[in-house]
């Protein structure tokens, strides 16, 4: 797949517009969570035929996130058993990799504190050519009303797999997504797409679960 770099951070491409755009890969019914999981929260369309690289390569210092917000409404329960997310592999041909899931507390526009018991790590996603749907351990994450953050990030080498991309969404919900990179000039630390890039935007992901009105 040819990729037109518009910025790179070290070594690495951070946000690429692919000349042949990833599909939008997931219908309602795409991954494996169980037949009464519902859509809590669904972003995962408008694709915006760009990305940010968010990956941790096993092989170097080099590792970047993306991360985007949602919200849990007033007086609601949500047990989240599955994040979907809209990805590609480029410089490579993908594969073998798992993923590291990390939900945030909200700190005024940007992730803060991870939740409690809200890191998931080296789970293993289905992979489909590099979107994923990723069921998390255990019973999944509770999460009481309030602002979250979710990232997502692939962990594989960069020889091994080249690089993964995360899709973003033409259309902004919420606060605009933010990203960062160890080892990287623009934005080390949290930092909104347009403040790292000059580019706004979203990324592409759906959370499933159980929703319960308190």
């Amino acid at each position: 797949m040819n990729k037109v770099c518009l910025l790179a951070a070290v070594s690495a491409l951070v946000l690429t517009a692919p000349g042949n755009a990833a599909a939008e890969r997931f219908p309602t019914n795409f991954g494996h969570a169980p037949k009464s999981a519902e859509i809590l929260y669904n972003q995962n369309s408008n694709n915006a035929d760009w990305g940010v690289d968010s990956q941790n390569s096993t092989s170097g210092a080099f590792g970047s996130a993306g991360a985007d917000d949602f919200v849990v409404p007033e007086k609601t329960q949500w047990t989240v058993s599955e994040i979907d997310l809209t990805g590609v592999f480029y410089n490579g041909s993908g594969g073998g990799a798992t993923q590291n899931v990390i939900f945030y507390l909200d700190d005024h526009g940007l992730p803060g504190k991870a939740v409690k018991k809200g890191k998931f790590l080296k789970v293993s996603g289905n992979d489909d050519a590099g979107s994923y749907a990723i069921q998390l351990p255990g019973h999944g994450l509770a999460l009481k009303p309030g602002h979250y953050w979710v990232s997502v990030s692939v962990n594989c080498s960069f020889e091994n797999c080249g690089q993964w991309e995360w899709e973003a969404s033409s259309v902004t919900h919420g606060d605009q997504a933010v990203w960062q990179g160890k080892g990287s000039k623009l934005c080390p630390t949290w930092g909104t797409l347009a403040t790292c890039f000059g580019t706004s935007g979203d990324l592409m992901f759906d959370l499933r679960g159980k929703s319960k009105r308190k």
